[in-house]
């Protein structure tokens, strides 16, 4: 990203200070990008709703971390949307007798339209 930056800044003969500013603006830019799809992929309300569902059936987080092997605050992670992991989400939708898109539809919808 920089280095297209200052390609572009060369090429429009910007002077050194545009130059600089053009590059923040476009960090900044692309940052904001990266934010705006980071939201849309973690969502809490969404976490903590998964997280009553299991515990109203006797479920906790450490109870699908042993059976899928791994540590308990990777289901965290991937519950609330941080990390992707198709094991933890498969085993969170049959404790929930239900299936991943359902509880992670933004998951899915992309891949369904790749």
């Amino acid at each position: 990203m920089y280095i297209y930056a200052l390609i572009i800044s060369h090429l429009c003969g910007l002077c050194c200070v545009e130059s600089i500013v053009f590059r923040e603006l476009i960090t900044l830019h692309c940052k904001a990008d990266v934010i705006g799809e980071l939201s849309a992929m973690i969502d809490l309300e969404r976490h903590d709703a998964i997280r009553r569902r299991l515990r109203a059936l006797g479920v906790n987080f450490t109870d699908i971390a042993n059976s899928v092997g791994c540590v308990p605050s990777l289901v965290t992670m991937v519950c609330q949307g941080h990390r992707s992991n198709v094991a933890i989400e498969t085993e969170i939708a049959a404790r929930l007798n239900d299936v991943p898109s359902n509880l992670w539809p933004h998951k899915y919808v992309e891949e369904e339209t790749k």
